[in-house]
């Protein structure tokens, strides 16, 4: 990868995927969500991290290049079934629902998909938060 001023490059060899984490938001960032996401590919391996990690970060890149509604579907894929939801979850879902109010329902509808009964109710809230902001 070329170098030059405001180009982030990764050293070669086994890259950790915080690293690949973190170049994919900034491309997301500078509007390359396309490019972003292939990068957070690149750093998946088996090991690490885990899918509700790896599509929660699906989801932030969605969010920063003002997809919202994939951004809603990545997080609901995230949560599905799994009995603890990432933390960011909540205030995930309630930016899109902020910046995309006719996503409630299916926002609300992650809300109840997956995590403890606490994650569940808070994600909800965060929810509707989002939607008396917008």
């Amino acid at each position: 990868m070329a170098s030059g001023p405001g180009t982030l490059t990764l050293p070669s060899g086994r890259v950790p995927y915080e690293a690949h984490r973190a170049r994919a938001l900034v491309l997301a960032a500078r509007g390359r969500p396309d490019e972003a996401l292939s990068e957070l590919n690149e750093g998946w391996t088996d090991d690490w991290p885990l899918p509700a990690v790896y599509l929660t970060d699906v989801a932030r890149v969605h969010l920063l290049a003002g997809r919202y509604a994939q951004a809603i579907e990545a997080l609901h894929l995230a949560v599905r079934g799994t009995e603890h939801a990432e933390p960011e979850v909540p205030a995930l879902a309630c930016e899109c629902v902020r910046n995309a109010p006719e996503l409630w329902r299916r926002a609300l509808e992650l809300a109840f998909a997956g995590g403890t009964v606490s994650q569940r109710t808070r994600t909800a809230w965060f929810v509707l938060r989002g939607r008396l902001a917008a």
